[in-house]
């Protein structure tokens, strides 16, 4: 396509359900043996608004954040870079049925270790200077107040990574980023 042909992004309308999509220092976000640090790198729109997260413990952290979700498809998807910490965790909870898991390396963009949980899966996007859009789809079976997702780093304590652009939408397909 030559730099004079029109071309127009097709996909399905979204909302952002999450309320504080860049602000994870927000109380609004649970932070379990977990710090963050607001503006503290370059986000992959270039602004300085990432943050840092600090693992705070040896054995689970987790940065989550629970919603009103209603019994049809969610993806979940973040932006996350490699600090001192490669490996995290994107996860799931479906208020008392069951939760779920997929290992991320934020470094290579792989993903292992998905649980069925996941029914929709799990991928990763390399948007470029090191930093991975994580998107993981799962169908709920209920609609209940305290459905969760979040991240989690296991055994990393004193390490850190980068995260930026949280969006949970209805559906199972994840829409360019809309900030909340």
């Amino acid at each position: 396509y030559g730099p004079r042909v029109p071309m127009i992004l097709v996909e399905p309308s979204a909302t952002n359900l999450i309320p504080y999509s860049e602000d994870f220092s927000n109380s609004a976000w649970v932070k379990d043996d977990t710090s963050v640090t607001s503006n503290a790198g370059t986000a992959p729109d270039g602004s300085n608004n990432a943050s840092l997260v600090t693992v705070n413990s040896a054995s689970v952290s987790y940065l989550r954040e629970f919603f009103t979700i209603s019994a049809t498809a969610h993806t979940f998807s973040i932006y996350a870079k490699a600090g001192t910490a490669t490996d995290i965790q994107l996860y799931v909870v479906e208020q008392g049925i069951t939760s779920g898991t997929a290992d991320v390396n934020i470094e290579s963009g792989a993903v292992t270790n998905v649980t069925s949980n996941w029914n929709g899966g799990v991928t990763t996007e390399d948007v470029g200077n090191g930093w991975f859009r994580i998107k993981g789809t799962r169908n709920f079976t209920t609609s209940a107040p305290n459905h969760g997702i979040g991240i989690a780093a296991t055994g990393q304590n004193g390490l850190n990574f980068y995260i930026w652009g949280a969006q949970l939408e209805t559906g199972s397909v994840a829409t360019s980023y809309i900030p909340t």
